[in-house]
């Protein structure tokens, strides 16, 4: 992966780069939030079920595929559910599998979700404000419905809007959540927001109850989305 356009990618994880602008790759075009996976990570932490019916048992076994140690980088193109879409080389042509991830790299995985969340999310990075009329305190959390009683007699649910520090001035991460002890509703991560101190004062004025400010280590935990912003803004400043 020496080769790889450092305009055009940015590393997220040792052998893992992801596209931020369309290149050429080999002989692949690579389109911007599809993932380069280097061959020998690949090989490792990849594989394909395939069912073989088994006649004289009358019984079915699952065969266990591995790539090949001869193809090229694989790419990752998009998540279904929790399995990855990957193109891989077969015999000089390039063919799009499922493949399903080895339970000792789940790692791996959580880092790939995360660099295809975070990407294709990115509407953040568009129109940043300047920096002086960006909000840079401390993260809060504001009450979008007050809970009611929470039982089966169609009480309300609290609803909560949660927008924690970044360590990128002005970034915030948003994430929703409810009281609802059997379902998150919909909510939960929603991706990044610049907050201007305007738009902070807005929300704390339209909040139902009163705003808790978090504490300075209730930070954002995404650390692979937070290095690909860092990465990306960066590169954007330097043109």
């Amino acid at each position: 992966m020496n080769n790889l356009n450092k305009e055009c990618f940015v590393k997220v994880y040792d052998g893992v780069s992801l596209c931020i602008k369309a290149a050429k790759y080999q002989d692949f075009n690579v389109q911007t939030g599809m993932i380069v996976i280097d061959k020998e990570l690949a090989s490792k932490a990849l594989f394909r079920e395939r069912f073989k019916y088994a006649r004289k048992d009358d019984f079915y076994t699952v065969v266990q595929r591995s790539l090949t140690s001869e193809t090229d980088e694989v790419i990752l193109s998009y998540f279904d559910e929790d399995f990855p879409m990957i193109w891989t080389k077969e015999n000089g042509e390039w063919i799009k599998k499922y493949y399903v991830f080895r339970d000792e790299y789940i790692e791996l995985l959580s880092v790939l979700q995360e660099a295809y969340e975070t990407y294709n999310v990115r509407a953040f990075m568009i129109n940043v404000p300047p920096k002086d009329e960006l909000y840079q305190g401390r993260g809060f959390k504001i009450t979008d419905v007050i809970p009611g009683e929470r039982c089966n007699n169609g009480g309300a649910y609290g609803f909560y809007t949660s927008y924690r520090e970044t360590g990128i001035p002005g970034l915030y991460e948003v994430e929703t959540s409810c009281t609802c002890d059997f379902d998150s509703c919909g909510t939960g991560f929603q991706g990044f927001e610049w907050i201007t101190n305007e738009k902070k004062e807005k929300l704390v004025d339209e909040d139902l109850e009163h705003t808790v400010y978090y504490s300075e280590k209730n930070i954002s935990k995404r650390e692979i989305s937070i290095k690909i912003i860092k990465e990306i803004l960066s590169k954007l400043e330097e043109r």
